[in-house]
């Protein structure tokens, strides 16, 4: 099994804008979780800021019209938060991942808090009519989801999910322990994690 693959991030029309690579935590047939690092520049997204060395936890998704990124701090490895892009389903192969992003972005902070973004950018793109409800219907999956319950990391990459709802109590950002008998949104990152790796490599 191939432990480090290739991440494209494609635009709607399939092209690519920015690659990365990514280490496998977890996969099924359906699904693929990854750790990688933000490799760019400090950006603004939405009401975080992403700093380059942020670690991220990737699950994507071959028959779901979203992925899920679990942010974490570079400098203290604090839970930023959880940044869920629609996209079309991605293509999972033996040494690459890649997904078609359709603007469409939901952050849901630990505290519960959710911000849709980017909505202008997506009524813009020139999509199908069945695309376009199927992002719409996806948009709406992730907000209920965050609406209701912090989207949490599961401990498997597919039928467990890493975006699904569960109910743990309200906790302030940066604390990293769930309480006992939950799942919750650091669970399943602790349970990954085998040590911090080195710095990112930029693609």
């Amino acid at each position: 099994m191939i432990d480090t693959l290739i991440v494209y991030k494609l635009d709607h029309h399939g092209r690519e804008v920015w690659r990365y690579p990514g280490r496998v935590l977890a996969r099924d047939a359906g699904s693929i979780r990854l750790e990688g690092f933000f490799n760019r520049d400090d950006t603004l997204v939405g009401p975080a800021v992403f700093k380059r060395g942020d670690r991220l936890v990737e699950t994507f998704y071959s028959d779901r019209w979203y992925n899920v990124f679990a942010v974490y701090d570079r400098d203290d490895g604090a839970l930023k938060g959880w940044y869920c892009n629609v996209t079309r389903p991605a293509t999972i192969t033996g040494d690459a991942v890649s997904s078609d992003d359709l603007a469409l972005d939901v952050w849901v902070s630990p505290d519960g808090a959710v911000a849709v973004l980017d909505e202008d950018e997506f009524a813009a793109l020139e999509l199908s009519d069945d695309e376009r409800e199927a992002a719409r219907q996806a948009l709406r999956e992730l907000v209920e989801l965050a609406r209701t319950a912090l989207v949490a990391w599961g401990r498997g990459a597919g039928a467990a999910g890493a975006c699904r709802e569960v109910n743990p109590p309200r906790m302030p950002p940066g604390d990293r322990r769930p309480p006992a008998g939950e799942k919750g949104a650091t669970q399943g990152m602790a349970e990954a994690d085998t040590g911090r790796p080195g710095p990112p490599t930029e693609a």
